[in-house]
């Protein structure tokens, strides 16, 4: 449609110009000539006629002219072809983005009434959901309301049942009680007279028996109290001579500390730096404490010569001494003694 509009406006164009060019040659030809074609329609003048009347200089000159206004008409066209064109597109573009807004629009509209109607069925199916559940509710409660009745009434008869049995069992209970109540009764009796004659026959034989255990015990004690006397005299024999052994042992062993404080008193001499200007005459005791192996852990002085430095040479000495020789055997003696030093 287009391209036929733009050939005719083309068409017209090329003939206006044409017929503008026949003017302006018309205005240099006589007056009547000039009359002559004033009466012609230039539209409708033949183009070769018009040539052929112009000579061939100026008709080259008009036909290239003419050529060059139809050319950049061309041009002049194609570019408000190509607006036209542009334009149509754009037109068409937003009809088709308006009827697209309306499509949209429509489908929302469409899409909100399905989302109403999705929400009614949602709705509906709550609420069909929720008188379903309530009528299994209800089945339920009346389910539960026959078994609740049922028990009860098994319940009831089993209770009844019960009592029945109980009653039957508690009457057979009585009469069995009142029967063993009677035979017990007699068996009592029977053993009363039994347990008075039995009584009867134990107490003349405990009778007999007291006086067996009392001639024995009268002998008995006869005989604990002589084996007693021989004990006593027995202990004191051994007494005796546990007594003896032991003074004995004692001696040997008082023999034995005191030989072993004579050695530590001569390892102690053997040790001792004689403090200047001091006696020989001098003596003190001191206390000692030691170790199993004999090592000195505490050495004091426990009665002074009177001379603080005789005293603290001989504890001195005491210390350098260490370990001194005590045998194992008599550690308990020597863990903490006292002997006196004396210097010669």
């Amino acid at each position: 449609m287009y391209e036929n509009f733009l050939a005719i406006i083309a068409s017209l164009l090329f003939h206006a110009v044409l017929a503008l060019a026949l003017l302006l040659n018309l205005k240099q030809q006589p007056a009547v000539e000039t009359t002559q074609y004033e009466v012609i329609d230039a539209v409708a003048i033949d183009e070769s006629k018009l040539l052929a009347k112009l000579g061939s200089t100026k008709a080259v000159a008009l036909q290239e002219e003419l050529q060059a206004q139809w050319a950049e008409q061309q041009r002049l066209a194609a570019i408000r072809y190509a607006e036209l064109k542009k334009e149509e597109q754009r037109l068409e573009k937003i009809r088709l983005e308006q009827e697209k807004a309306k499509e949209l629009e429509r489908l929302k509209q469409l899409e909100l009434e399905r989302q109403r109607l999705e929400q009614q069925r949602q709705q509906e199916k709550q609420r069909l959901a929720k008188l379903r559940q309530q009528q299994a509710e209800l089945k339920e409660q009346a389910r539960k309301a026959e078994e609740k009745r049922k028990r009860l009434e098994q319940e009831r008869k089993r209770q009844q049942e019960a009592k029945r049995k109980a009653e039957a069992k508690r009457k057979a209970e009585e009469k069995r009680k009142a029967a063993e109540k009677l035979r017990k009764e007699k068996e009592r009796q029977a053993k009363i007279a039994k347990q008075k004659e039995l009584e009867r026959q134990q107490a003349a034989k405990r009778q007999a028996e007291l006086e067996r255990k009392r001639k024995e015990a009268a002998k008995k004690a006869e005989i604990e109290r002589q084996k007693q006397a021989a004990r006593q005299r027995q202990a004191a024999r051994e007494a005796e001579i546990k007594r003896q052994l032991d003074a004995k042992r004692k001696a040997a062993q008082d023999q034995r500390v005191a030989r072993i404080i004579g050695i530590i008193r001569q390892r102690v001499q053997q040790n001792w730096q004689r403090p200047a200007h001091t006696s020989l005459d001098l003596t003190c005791r001191i206390l000692v404490k030691l170790t199993p192996d004999g090592a000195v852990t505490h050495a004091r002085v426990a009665a002074s010569s009177g001379h603080a430095a005789f005293d603290s040479s001989a504890v001195s000495a005491v210390y350098k001494a260490s370990p001194l020789p005590i045998p194992k055997d008599l550690y308990d003696r020597f863990k903490s003694f006292t002997f006196t030093f004396r210097p010669q």
